[in-house]
């Protein structure tokens, strides 16, 4: 049985995570029904825009993605330092261009800076401690729930050692893992030494995909 996401993240261990969502039932994503004929192309442009939009809202940046058929393959970074770095008026900012937020947080949105004053303690209080929650689930994958991705430009350099090379990932090894990925693995993926790590912190009772990650990783 599939765990559940907040169960699978640490970010003391990594701030990187590859996450799958698929249609269930046949349903398509995008791209043509072979069966029914219908085309469902047009969605793939709509969870682009949507993949573009979102990292100005989360402290979460899409590394990589793919929108596929009927499902959705992404590379996220959460980016911890970004949210902790926001103010009261960002974060709400943020927040209520996805979100209504609350009637106060509303009420703080709507006054100028120089009047927000005339509100209570307990209201401004309230505001903080919002604010606060509200902080935690910006750099939160299971409320984003739909990826996000940072539209930069990258550059390599030429006299670089090949990825693998850099990575000590053998080329057979490799190809096992982009085409069976989600079978080979089921959990956190890396070396022993930070399986070990991640499962003390989640207080697993033992290391997921160990035996794999040996295999493929040494």
């Amino acid at each position: 049985m599939p765990r559940p996401r907040e169960l699978q993240i640490s970010l003391s261990d990594t701030p990187y995570y590859h996450c799958i969502s698929r249609c269930v039932r046949r349903a398509f994503l995008c791209g043509e029904d072979k069966q029914t004929h219908q085309s469902y192309e047009h969605r793939r442009q709509w969870v682009e825009d949507k993949l573009l939009f979102l990292p100005q809202i989360f402290a979460i940046e899409v590394c990589a993605y793919a929108v596929m058929s009927n499902h959705t393959h992404l590379v996220l970074h959460v980016n911890e330092q970004q949210a902790l770095n926001l103010n009261t008026t960002e974060v709400l900012t943020r927040w209520h261009k996805v979100f209504k937020g609350t009637l106060l947080t509303q009420k703080y949105q709507s006054l100028a800076e120089n009047e927000r004053d005339t509100l209570s303690q307990s209201e401004l209080l309230t505001i903080e401690q919002t604010t606060v929650i509200y902080r935690k689930r910006l750099m939160d994958i299971k409320v984003t729930g739909r990826c996000i991705r940072e539209d930069k430009a990258g550059h390599i350099d030429n006299n670089l050692p090949s990825i693998l090379t850099r990575l000590n990932i053998e080329p057979e090894s490799w190809l096992i893992m982009t085409k069976q990925f989600t079978t080979v693995f089921h959990g956190a993926v890396g070396n022993e030494h930070v399986l070990q790590n991640f499962s003390e912190n989640l207080q697993l009772k033992r290391r997921p995909n160990l035996s794999s990650c040996r295999k493929l990783l040494a």
